[in-house]
């Protein structure tokens, strides 16, 4: 009985996680190339800044994140798209447009958001306001890496395209997004369109069973990069490396984040994606090239957490056996 319900339960998972994809087809991502992409950029919400007037301190945080994830998005924006023209508008004017104008416009969007609180990083190392804060030196945001290396459950956000309808939609790693990671998510998304557009007859599910199958045997001539903070508490770089068996460097999100902004040649990312079931309890494992956003691997983590309904251990962070997986899938192909 317990192993019919595990059985079940991971079908489940799989046609769950597989839906945000399986809708899209070749003549929606010919639609996409052909009109402008509104950038949604996110606006601060009346009711919030009314309710945080009397703590100052927290309404600075609540600004600062909402401006600095702006600026972050519109620098990878610029960085890395490609697949059609695009412009950046304020989200209340953006909608309006793509609703006006459907013909014209395409819409790309946050359709969720992290809060502005004060939290912790995965393991406890860190305390520091979440997301962004403006830096007079830089004259700009930076990034507050503590904030983006925590694993939030409960909240998982996503980048959406939409027209009169959403068309596809890719999970971002952490509710606190750095500019790499946008460039991450937004190259997986492009990718995607790109492959659907150049492919009349393959439907996206061809793309997640067949091209990667195609793809991941080039993964061992990349160094795969992996987050320190990803890593399961005790697990070592020596350990990884004997798992994996190519190229892999256990490195800080900071110099992660700057082989995505840089397009570094000779290098992969693994990130721990949260999807929308399990309230964010459930992951997948993506691997993508920080040149060119090759997609090599997309792994549904099957161990995992659904609504109290515990099935296995819980999956928070990278251990050796995933890397045995992923070596196994190159080796197989």
């Amino acid at each position: 009985m317990k192993s019919n319900l595990l059985s079940l339960l991971l079908v489940f998972i799989y046609f769950t996680v597989s839906a945000q994809y399986s809708n899209t087809s070749h003549e929606e991502a010919v639609d996409v190339k052909k009109k402008t992409l509104l950038i949604a950029l996110d606006e601060q919400d009346i009711a919030m800044v009314n309710k945080l007037k009397k703590e100052p301190e927290k309404l600075k945080a609540y600004q600062d994140f909402i401006a600095g994830k702006n600026e972050a998005m519109k620098n990878a924006v610029q960085k890395i798209w490609t697949f059609s023209k695009y412009e950046f508008k304020p989200a209340k004017e953006a909608t309006r447009l793509v609703t006006s104008k459907k013909t014209a416009y395409m819409l790309l969007k946050f359709s969720s958001i992290g809060d502005y609180t004060y939290t912790r990083s995965s393991q406890g190392i860190n305390s520091a306001p979440s997301g962004y804060s403006y830096n007079k030196n830089m004259g700009g945001y930076s990034y507050n890496a503590p904030a983006g290396e925590m694993k939030k459950t409960g909240d998982v956000p996503i980048l959406s395209l939409a027209s009169t309808k959403e068309i596809l939609k890719v999970n971002l790693p952490t509710a606190y997004p750095s500019e790499g990671e946008m460039m991450f998510a937004l190259g997986h998304l492009q990718y995607i369109l790109a492959y659907l557009a150049e492919n009349e007859k393959h439907g996206i599910m061809n793309l997640i069973k067949k091209q990667l199958d195609v793809n991941v045997k080039f993964l061992k001539d990349k160094t795969l990069l992996v987050d320190t903070e990803d890593l399961k508490k005790g697990v070592t770089e020596d350990e990884i490396k004997a798992a994996y068996g190519f190229p892999v460097k256990a490195v800080s999100s900071e110099e992660i984040d700057k082989a995505l902004i840089n397009k570094t040649f000779g290098y992969a990312v693994i990130k721990i994606i949260p999807v929308e079931i399990g309230g964010g309890g459930v992951k997948a494992h993506v691997i993508a090239d920080t040149e060119n956003s090759l997609f090599y691997y997309f792994d549904y983590v099957k161990n995992t957490n659904i609504s109290g309904i515990s099935v296995g251990k819980k999956v928070e962070f990278l251990q050796e056996k995933d890397f045995k997986n992923i070596a196994k899938a190159i080796t197989d192909k």
